[in-house]
């Protein structure tokens, strides 16, 4: 395969490139525009200014020059008239004194007065034909279209009998092309001059740019290689660091997704190895003839059978619910006579665990759209809950109430609360506060999860919080149904 030249394969590859590339082309176009503008405004601004200056010498030079021709009488020997100090002195009879130091300035012998000045003078009888040309050019010829376009006439009692064309006579080392050379060159170096330090900010800005994406890149190939650790800095412009947040907020969303699992696998794992470890000694025992097969010693396998047959059944529930594969049977219920039918099926439990199980209801109907045996299983997993972690002489309150376009229902328990830092994870596969207790009271670690699960498939929202007082409140709202509910049964 042919390879591409190092120039495009740094184009293709480089963003910098690209930014330095279009903000460079972005400043030539300006620093082009702006010296095009000035080079003509400053042009045309010179033009009119010597053009100006030249037609008023032509009318102050038309009186003077119908005065020598009303005395001569004819064009000839004008241009002795025009030369040097021999004409001057008449034609600026009328000039006031403070000017003649301005209109004959020193000039080097053997130049003319008009040179001097840097003008050229030209004067044509009444037919065109030029008389006199200081720059000794046009002498005997006809005034050209152009020059008769701005001469000025020169009138005898009226007449018109010739005419005066005064022009800028630019020499190289004239002031006024040293001026404008002199603006041309001002002009050309303050444009370079701001397209590089305009290039420069362009290569700090490209760099501000491209420098947090290239800590992203490398970032993210670490994470590829699964070094979920990584953070970068959040910094520069707003949208680079809103990525630079993004970026941070996923890696550590990863991160803490990477450790849910490990968590799960360790768990799962340890769940199971517990009752298997259980059946395994107690067969072993019942193989050796350790223990006789009595209905006494057989119960243990049993227990552990039922044990693992609710995980795996839990496990199985939540990953359907997870997956959005499981269907609920939506109807129109009053949640209080559900909570209060499944309160009285916890009695005994609370009952066997000397906990007191209070219940506050309103009188009116609490109605919502729902599957009922979800609910219940929802409310029996936070009964639970709370009665495992409540001790004895403690007291579990159930309490519901509707809030406007929705109903609240809260359990809570006084048992010793929940740690802050683990607020966030209650909800979490096999998380639990205390995993000896918990054991030990046959809890799977999935009751929690499995109830946020079923309280999001009916629209609503599942939350923990610790009391004031002490213990922990364990709540969940549901939409408010717009029919009448059905008799619960």
């Amino acid at each position: 395969m042919k390879r591409r030249p190092w120039l495009l394969r740094l184009w293709s590859r480089s963003l910098w490139v690209r930014l330095m590339a279009a903000f460079t082309f972005i400043v030539f176009l300006g620093a082009s525009g702006v010296i095009a503008l000035l080079s003509f405004l400053t042009s045309y601004q010179f033009e009119l200014y010597v053009t100006s200056d030249s037609a008023r010498w032509a009318h102050w030079l038309a009186p003077q020059l119908a005065m020598y021709y009303a005395t001569a009488g004819t064009w000839e020997g004008v241009e002795r008239f025009l030369e040097g100090s021999g004409g001057m002195p008449m034609m600026m009879g009328n000039v006031a004194p403070e000017w003649h130091h301005q209109m004959m300035p020193a000039m080097p012998a053997g130049q003319d007065m008009w040179t001097g000045m840097g003008l050229r003078v030209v004067v044509a009888d009444a037919t065109g034909q030029v008389a006199a040309d200081t720059a000794n050019e046009l002498n005997g010829a006809v005034l050209p279209e152009a020059a008769r376009n701005q001469a000025v006439p020169v009138l005898v009692e009226g007449n018109t009998v010739g005419f005066v064309v005064v022009a800028p006579l630019l020499r190289r080392d004239a002031p006024e092309l040293v001026f404008l050379q002199t603006m041309t060159r001002t002009v050309l170096v303050v444009a370079l001059g701001m397209g590089l330090l305009s290039v420069g900010v362009a290569g700090f800005i490209a760099h501000q740019i491209t420098s947090p994406l290239r800590r992203l890149a490398a970032a993210a190939h670490r994470v590829a290689h699964g070094d979920l650790s990584v953070r970068v800095p959040v910094e520069g412009v707003e949208d680079l660091a809103d990525v630079s947040l993004a970026f941070n907020r996923m890696t550590a969303a990863l991160e803490q997704q990477q450790e849910l699992r490990r968590r799960l696998m360790n768990d799962v794992a340890h769940e199971l190895r517990t009752p298997l470890s259980v059946i395994q000694a107690q067969v072993e025992a019942l193989l050796d003839g350790v223990f006789p097969p009595t209905r006494e010693n057989l119960e243990p396998i049993h227990e552990q059978v039922v044990l693992l047959a609710r995980l795996v059944n839990d496990l199985r529930e939540l990953a359907l619910a997870e997956a959005g594969e499981l269907h609920i049977v939506r109807e129109h219920l009053d949640l209080a006579e559900v909570i209060r039918h499944t309160v009285e099926g916890m009695r005994s439990l609370a009952d066997q665990r000397g906990v007191t199980l209070e219940l506050d209801l309103p009188a009116e109907p609490l109605p919502v759209v729902g599957d009922v045996q979800r609910l219940e299983q929802v409310l029996i997993n936070l009964l639970d809950n709370a009665l495992r972690y409540t001790p004895a002489g403690g007291t579990v309150t159930v309490k519901a109430w509707r809030n406007g376009d929705h109903v609240t229902c809260q359990v809570r328990d006084t048992g010793p609360g929940i740690p802050p830092d683990a607020l966030p994870f209650v909800f979490e596969r096999f998380w639990r506060g205390d995993r000896v207790r918990a054991r030990s009271t046959g809890g799977s670690g999935l009751g929690l999860a499995i109830a946020r699960q079923w309280v999001e498939l009916h629209g609503g929202r599942i939350w923990a919080e610790n009391n004031k007082g002490g213990g922990a409140t364990f709540s969940f709202v549901l939409p408010v149904a717009a029919q009448t509910p059905t008799p619960y049964t």
